[in-house]
């Protein structure tokens, strides 16, 4: 059992101190420890000033209760979130929308938690914390194994809890709308980057940058959230709430969106997955429009591999991406017929505008002349993607 995330420098000390402890509660039930492995640090920059973090994970063996393996938590102050523990390859759907029952004394009261967990033979059970000693019946130590699973999950929330502080301690919820505010704020400054992508391939996460600028940690100050950011925020979050049973029954990440979305006040380590409502809102939308318009666009490829191809086409979308590689724009087009067509640049600054050069705006059409590289399939839809694209001279 095992779990990693970046955590900054001003959190690890906490962290070795919070891991400790936890420790020495282990010792006095006899059960495994916990090991809290730190890698070496690395430097980052946000809002131009530096800062160290490093890949901390926890490691060790995974409680187990009565013959029975601990496989989730459903987060019932969260509007029923599911969270798996790592490792974990059971189907949640049938945990979806569930109330706080416990299957081992049957009374639905308000509990904060419920926990999944699975036997040798397959069966899955959810649990309350205060029956989890009767569940347990004459198997076992119950102070002992309940010690810990409450061992594991303080480990993991305090893990979160210094992930989801960023580049301070940030202990107070956020409020929903005002947070992706600032999200919208932050995309549109940077791009979109996810924790996961972050962690992968280094840079800050989207949703931290937001919580930093939330919290008014910035060192060089910043600028509130446009008129423009809070209704795209609104929009976002509406969206989020409106989705139905059917929508998210396959989708565990739709289904955990729904819920976070729910409350007007999120915690911090839900920031992550709150902020990212705007990223699947605005592709829905775009879904959407698409398929509205479908009826009336052809869904073919243009030119052949390698061709050199002149063409009027009109900007549909612009999206600027931060990756491993840096900053990269992404170009949707459509020519006359309604073919898509797209380019990626990294310097988009081409069209000719008087003596100088500018980048295009969404919604105008020109003359481009492109190389065809290849020809793929997105979202269903037939896609020619273009290299070496130039505005030509008197166009």
């Amino acid at each position: 059992m095992d779990k990693a995330t970046f955590v900054y420098d001003e959190n690890i000390e906490k962290l070795e101190k919070e891991v400790a402890r936890l420790n020495r509660r282990a010792a006095k039930l006899g059960v495994p420890a916990i090991q809290l492995h730190i890698g070496e640090s690395e430097t980052v920059t946000i809002d131009e000033q530096q800062h160290l973090r490093a890949i901390c994970t926890l490691t060790g063996e995974p409680p187990k209760l009565a013959g029975y393996t601990f496989e989730a938590v459903v987060d019932h102050l969260s509007n029923g979130l599911i969270t798996s523990y790592p490792g974990s390859t059971l189907d949640l759907a049938p945990f979806r929308g569930v109330d706080a029952t416990c299957d081992h004394c049957q009374v639905n009261r308000k509990r904060h938690e419920t926990f999944i967990v699975r036997g040798v033979d397959a069966t899955t059970k959810r649990v309350g914390r205060t029956c989890l000693g009767d569940f347990l019946g004459h198997h076992g130590n119950p102070s002992h194994l309940i010690g810990h699973l409450n061992l594991w999950g303080k480990a993991f929330e305090a893990l979160e809890g210094a992930e989801a502080a960023g580049t301070g301690a940030a202990t107070h919820t956020l409020a929903l709308l005002s947070f992706v505010a600032h999200v919208s704020q932050e995309i549109r400054n940077g791009g979109w980057l996810s924790r996961g992508k972050a962690f992968e391939h280094g840079g800050v996460a989207t949703a931290d940058k937001a919580q930093n600028a939330y919290w008014g940690r910035s060192v060089r100050g910043y600028n509130l959230p446009t008129a423009e950011d809070a209704s795209k925020a609104q929009g976002a979050v509406d969206w989020a709430r409106g989705l139905t049973d059917e929508q998210v029954k396959d989708n565990d990440y739709l289904y955990n969106l729904r819920a976070v979305c729910q409350d007007d006040f999120i915690r911090p380590k839900r920031g992550g997955l709150a902020g990212s409502v705007l990223v699947a809102a605005g592709r829905a939308f775009e879904q959407a429009h698409r398929a509205a318009n479908n009826v009336q666009r052809s869904n073919d490829y243009v030119g052949s591999l390698k061709e050199r191809l002149t063409l009027d086409l009109k900007l549909v979308n612009l999206r600027r991406t931060e990756g491993y590689y840096g900053v990269s724009y992404l170009h949707t087009f459509e020519d006359a017929a309604g073919n898509a067509l797209v380019w990626f640049a990294s310097n988009p600054t081409i069209i000719r505008d008087g003596k100088g050069k500018r980048d295009m705006v969404v919604g105008e059409t020109l003359t481009l002349a492109g190389t065809v590289k290849k020809q793929d399939e997105f979202r269903d839809r037939k896609q020619t993607t273009l290299s070496r694209v130039a505005h030509p001279k008197g166009k």
